[in-house]
């Protein structure tokens, strides 16, 4: 009978033991569990080294903006906290090349492509970087996606060749291969260069035939009048033709008649006044622009136009063009 309770006592002890062990494992396991997926998913990820700690950020940064490309207040800090983690170590060689290899790679996430953008332009860059070399290459390669491009030049337009890049843009409005969204893209590339493009300017608003490109081109010219040397007396007569035009649409047509009022103020020939004068009393142009002439011009004419009568209907139809 004793030795049967001694072989109990001695199975219940190795059980006992075996038990605090598979109990500690399963412990220990379930810890790390928590821990890594913490450290990961949770609010842990900083406890890591800085290099290890960037790299967590960039992989959550990288899934925020596939999910969440438009982004809040909420989004926005919480990507200003993954930046900050990515920036304390983005000039060390092998991470900076990760990060330049996303620029390049057209098959990632434009979105994605672009925020690393953003995050490279934070970083302090020598002008002999390989980075800087590879986007001025980037700008002229046939290849290249124009966003990318658009975003290279708003970030990085300083380290950039700017007469090559105006070339460029200007080779690929004239080639016919490109859409009309791709010209319309590109066309505002070149206007965030600080080259002299005015001749083009003009020569699109003289033969361009598509209006929304001729849109495109209208603003442009709008937003840079002030420091402009565009020819007054070119830029009249093309916006002249172009309000005539039967084609021309409704927003062609109001962005012409802003930009020659923007004139007004310092007519000292008159010419525009006398433009204007011509537009309202002629006939010639529709009622909607006529309305508009008539509503700027009365500010600076002592004659007072009477404003044409347009129904609630034609309105209605004319803001929805």
């Amino acid at each position: 009978m004793k030795i049967i309770q001694d072989s109990f006592k001695k199975i219940k002890k190795f059980f006992s033991k075996k038990m605090i062990i598979v109990f500690s494992l399963i412990t220990a396991t379930l810890f790390l569990i928590i821990f890594l997926f913490l450290s990961l998913y949770g609010s842990w990820w900083r406890i890591w080294p800085k290099t290890l700690e960037a790299t967590i950020a960039l992989n959550r940064l990288a899934v925020l903006v596939y999910e969440q490309p438009y982004c809040h207040d909420e989004c926005y800090l919480e990507k200003t906290v993954y930046r900050s983690s990515i920036l304390a170590v983005v000039n060390k060689p092998k991470f900076f090349g990760k990060l330049s290899t996303i620029v390049f790679n057209e098959n990632e996430n434009l979105n994605w492509r672009i925020e690393i953008i953003k995050i490279l332009s934070m970083a302090q860059l020598p002008a002999d970087s390989n980075f800087i070399t590879n986007i001025n290459t980037y700008m002229t390669t046939d290849s290249g996606n124009l966003e990318i491009k658009e975003n290279i030049l708003l970030y990085f337009k300083d380290y950039l060749n700017q007469d090559n890049n105006a070339n460029y843009f200007k080779t690929i409005y004239m080639n016919n291969l490109y859409s009309t969204d791709e010209k319309i893209t590109t066309l505002h590339n070149l206007s965030l260069l600080d080259s002299d493009n005015n001749d083009f300017y003009l020569n699109v608003l003289k033969n361009e035939n598509e209006m929304i490109i001729v849109a495109e081109t209208l603003r442009i010219v709008g937003a840079n009048m002030s420091k402009s040397d565009l020819d007054q007396t070119v830029l009249t007569g093309l916006l002249e033709n172009i309000l005539r035009r039967s084609d021309a649409t409704f927003t062609v047509r109001r962005l012409c008649v802003f930009i020659l009022a923007s004139f007004l103020e310092n007519d000292q020939n008159a010419e525009i006044y006398k433009l204007f004068e011509k537009l309202v009393t002629s006939g010639e142009i529709d009622i909607f622009t006529r309305y508009l002439i008539i509503d700027i011009f009365n500010n600076y004419t002592s004659e007072k136009y009477e404003l044409p009568v347009i129904s609630q209907a034609d309105w209605d139809y004319y803001y929805q063009q």
